[in-house]
């Protein structure tokens, strides 16, 4: 069985990833509890994981240009920074372009945080990098799962949801006071991969890559729209369902802690497929819930399989990279950006429809597509 040991490195990236966390869970409920504010439809609210997306597809593209321009350290600090300037527009208005163009910010500085924490933690730990990334994304959720519950809290004290999302400027500034001195190698310094920011990159790291696309529209699928069926199915106040959506998370951080064990363990489809099915169960008892316990609970279940999608998804497809980890973490981003813009947007605009409650069973369909392409990305031979 691989170990590995955390060092002052593996903390500083895990805590990095922890303060996107907050960020992006954060941002979840707080667009419900937005579109309220601006008085717009739940197709126009959509468009706010649109720009999510298009955060996350700009990294893609340009990614691997500039951490190979600026290095790793430049890329994850400044990602970050990015990321808090998002989130400070995100909340200085109403007006529409203006939460776009915040949401865009944050998730365009952000992307740079996952994917080069990720190509960090993979490098530094060698064989047991899936572990390490597993355990890394269990501590993003750890500190994700506050977020709701804090931005709830504000709500219910009546300093509003801005104050609670805001808290995660605080949060890079002490991170920045207690570990800034810790030294991130340069992707010019680290041996085995290739660095080259462009080319091509095998026909299975495709098929791969499709598969975490759809893992993360259900991902991002749940996270934001969960409130709204929490309010209008369950019966829960605004705080109250914003905070709700701290079950998934919860399941998250729990999910991922164990998966980094069992990654150490584990062939890494055999837990995406039981990830999956995970999902499935935990959805379908939320799906079917009319009060509060079992939809907590079905919740907690389908965060637990949620836990494993990313990271395993993003260990697939750079185990099926070639070496060339920094740009298939880059292009990771795209599929990202393509889950984040369709999945929600799609969820939404059918729910202005028939209803958000009906418009959920699109992530079973997302699910049945992931297994489908995990089963194609290992028969593929890995071949140019």
């Amino acid at each position: 069985m691989a170990s590995f040991v955390r060092d002052r490195l593996t903390w500083l990236v895990y805590l990095q990833l922890g303060v996107y966390g907050y960020i992006l869970y954060g941002i979840g409920p707080s667009i419900q509890l937005l579109r309220d504010d601006q008085g717009i439809s739940k197709t126009l609210s959509g468009l706010h994981g649109t720009a999510l997306a298009v955060g996350a597809v700009a990294v893609g593209v340009i990614g691997p240009r500039v951490v190979q321009r600026i290095g790793r350290s430049r890329a994850l600090w400044g990602g970050l920074a990015t990321a808090c300037a998002g989130i400070a527009i995100f909340c200085a208005s109403t007006a529409l372009p203006v939460t776009l163009f915040g949401a865009f910010i944050a998730t365009f500085g952000g992307s740079f945080v996952v994917s080069v924490s990720s190509t960090v933690l993979a490098d530094h730990h060698a064989v047991a990098g899936s572990g390490a990334v597993s355990e890394g994304h269990a501590g993003a959720a750890a500190v994700g799962m506050c977020a709701p519950l804090v931005i709830g809290g504000a709500v219910a004290i009546g300093v509003g949801w801005r104050a609670g999302l805001l808290v995660a400027l605080v949060l890079v500034v002490v991170l920045a006071v207690a570990l800034g001195r810790v030294v991130i190698p340069d992707h010019r310094l680290v041996a085995g991969h290739d660095p080259t920011p462009s080319g091509s990159l095998p026909s299975r790291y495709w098929w791969a890559w499709a598969a975490l696309a759809f893992c993360v529209a259900v991902e991002f699928s749940m996270t934001i729209w969960t409130s709204d069926v929490l309010r209008e199915r369950v019966g829960l106040s605004e705080g109250a369902a914003a905070a709700g959506v701290t079950a998934v998370v919860a399941g998250m951080a729990i999910g991922r802690v164990a998966g980094g064990r069992l990654s150490l363990r584990r062939d890494l489809d055999w837990l995406f497929y039981r990830a999956l099915l995970v999902t499935a169960v935990g959805f379908g008892v939320f799906w079917f819930s009319t009060a509060v316990l079992p939809a907590m609970i079905g919740l907690a279940i389908c965060g637990l399989g949620i836990s494993l999608h990313f990271p395993v998804g993003l260990m697939r497809a750079i185990n099926a990279s070639s070496g060339r980890t920094d740009l298939a973490a880059a292009r990771s981003s795209l599929a990202v950006g393509v889950a984040v813009g369709v999945g929600p947007f799609v969820l939404g605009a059918l729910a202005d429809k028939v209803g958000t409650h009906t418009a959920f069973l699109v992530v079973p369909g997302f699910l049945a597509l992931a297994a489908v392409c995990i089963r194609q990305s290992a028969l593929r031979p890995a071949t140019l």
